[in-house]
């Protein structure tokens, strides 16, 4: 989603001016930016939601099974990953008001996963804009510098790692740049392997 609004993507690649790290990776995940190890970010209208969707909710256009899907299989698989997702919907006033009628859905799914949630209702491509780079600029303040520079391209290393589905790019770096053992990572809890890390990965 991303990619395919070029003027969203260009502003992102322009953080990189303020202190973020843009860097792509091919994934089978869900989401359109990690912010940090622990957070990601995925974003939806009304044209892309049901093909972000199983199949059956495709044919089906039904935006409260898309939304069904989102909060019983979409986060379900980002909660091994992530301990945090933020939602971005964007959309007429019908669209969004539909999607608010079913946030409790959304939350109520998180919460039993034990993820942090954050929903935004966006009425325009300008809005949806601002609700990104907010976000990417306030991880970024508060990251920067805890880990060197990811690689532009995937290491051979990352790739074994995020064959685990608890790791995401973000993660791997910060396992390889720790300098520890990777059997002393697999001790570790599950928060303490998300811990921060200061760069941006879009996925494509």
């Amino acid at each position: 989603m991303i990619i395919s609004r070029r003027s969203t993507y260009q502003k992102i690649l322009a953080m990189e001016k303020e202190g973020a790290q843009v860097v792509e990776r091919d994934l089978n995940l869900p989401v359109d930016v990690i912010i940090s190890a622990a957070v990601c970010l995925a974003w939806y209208d009304c044209r892309n939601i049901g093909k972000k969707a199983t199949a059956r909710d495709e044919a089906s256009s039904c935006l409260s099974l898309c939304v069904e899907n989102i909060a019983a299989n979409v986060l379900t698989s980002l909660s091994f990953a992530f301990s945090g997702c933020i939602l971005i919907f964007e959309g007429e006033s019908s669209f969004l008001a539909a999607i608010l009628e079913s946030s409790d859905e959304l939350y109520a799914a998180a919460a039993s996963l034990g993820m942090d949630l954050q929903l935004f209702c966006s009425y325009s491509s300008e809005l949806t804009d601002e609700i990104i780079l907010s976000c990417i600029g306030n991880t970024t303040k508060l990251t920067t510098g805890i880990y060197p520079k990811m690689p532009e391209s995937e290491t051979l290393a990352e790739s074994f790692l995020t064959a685990f589905p608890s790791i995401n790019p973000l993660s791997a770096h910060a396992i390889l740049s720790s300098g520890g053992m990777l059997v002393e990572f697999l001790e570790w809890s599950h928060e303490h392997r998300i811990q921060g890390n200061p760069e941006i990965s879009c996925s494509c």
